[in-house]
């Protein structure tokens, strides 16, 4: 824990004096010092939680414990963030309250961990473990970057190719989408360190199995939600002026099969330590999707950007479900 903390924290310092020091020649001239404090203070204690929150995650024991943590300091967030804004309050308030959250939760970690391991010890690292420790994260990093340049691609080239209107439908589609992914997401985290644990006493196939059953019945009646109530939820949720945001809702609903099973074949991979695989299917599907907007945003605006993140997802499926099958009988 000790390296990781070392890498982090060492590659985040550059960032965070850029931003603390000199955010005014960089385009953040309109946030105030004050804020971007803030952001640094939240970044930086969000990356040593992290590192403290993977102990807990790595034993099923004490996984319900840090679970517990995140979702009362969710919790909590959104309690406050409404009686700010009810108040008048600005983004400041806002920023405040998530550090308040975030420094919350690295104490209570700290304080736990040394309940659970009062003779561990943070051991000073060396410059070969944290190198180490940078060399494992590597492949991680890069599919996170992936990740992200996914998640964004839509919206980019379609703010590139196509007008303000279509942008604002897609921004609806992905945002009732989200939330139709946050239980699905807050499974991965839980099911990392339980499939890392059966991989290592050789006995994946039938939890895997049962994860897989559990993900793609939630998958299906999610997609099926969406894709036959696009128009009534968009209508309750948005109203009637956002009504041409339906096909892309719809097609979005369509995509949370592939998608969805996708990424838990992806946590699979990682617990089978193959996340190079993931990062070069990830990879791939990113390319399809860049093709894929290019081809259709001209003609079907915000629908054309969700299509193409649909067919990039269906078209790794049949890798990944062999890349997942060969790693349970290697195990």
């Amino acid at each position: 824990m000790a390296g990781g903390l070392t890498a982090r924290l060492g590659l985040f310092a550059p960032v965070a004096l850029l931003l603390v020091f000199g955010g005014s020649r960089i385009g953040l001239s309109s946030a105030s010092p004050q804020n971007i404090d803030l952001v640094v203070a939240i970044a930086g204690a969000g990356m040593a939680y992290g590192c403290l929150a993977a102990i807990f995650r790595a034993s099923t024991t004490w996984l319900v414990l840090i679970l517990t943590v995140e979702a009362l300091g969710a919790a909590a967030q959104c309690i406050g963030a409404v009686m700010i804004t009810r108040s008048g309050g600005a983004v400041t308030g806002l920023l405040r309250l998530a550090a308040a959250v975030q420094f919350a939760q690295l104490v209570v970690a700290v304080a736990a961990w040394r309940l659970i391991a009062p003779d561990d010890r943070l051991a000073r690292p060396s410059a070969r473990s944290t190198w180490t420790s940078l060399k494992r994260a590597f492949p991680f990093a890069l599919t996170g970057i992936v990740a992200n340049a996914q998640a964004r691609l839509g919206p980019i080239l379609l703010g590139v190719m196509g007008t303000a209107g279509d942008v604002a439908l897609l921004g609806v589609a992905l945002r009732l989408d989200g939330m139709a992914r946050r239980l699905p997401s807050a499974a991965f985290g839980a099911a990392l360190p339980v499939l890392t644990h059966e991989m290592e006493r050789g006995r994946p196939a039938p939890l895997r199995a049962q994860f897989d059953g559990a993900l793609r019945w939630f998958a299906l009646a999610a997609a099926g939600a969406l894709a036959i109530g696009a128009s009534a939820i968009i209508r309750f949720t948005y109203g009637d002026s956002f009504m041409a945001a339906s096909p892309a809702l719809a097609w979005a609903g369509v995509g949370l099969v592939p998608s969805l099973v996708n990424a838990g074949r992806k946590v699979y991979l990682y617990a089978a330590g193959r996340e190079l695989i993931v990062l070069r299917w990830s990879a791939v599907a990113c390319v399809l999707q860049a093709a894929g907007c290019v081809a259709l945003i001209p003609f079907l605006g915000a629908t054309g950007a969700m299509v193409a993140y649909v067919a990039a997802e269906a078209a790794i499926w049949a890798p990944l479900r062999a890349a997942s099958a060969s790693a349970t009988r290697s195990a």
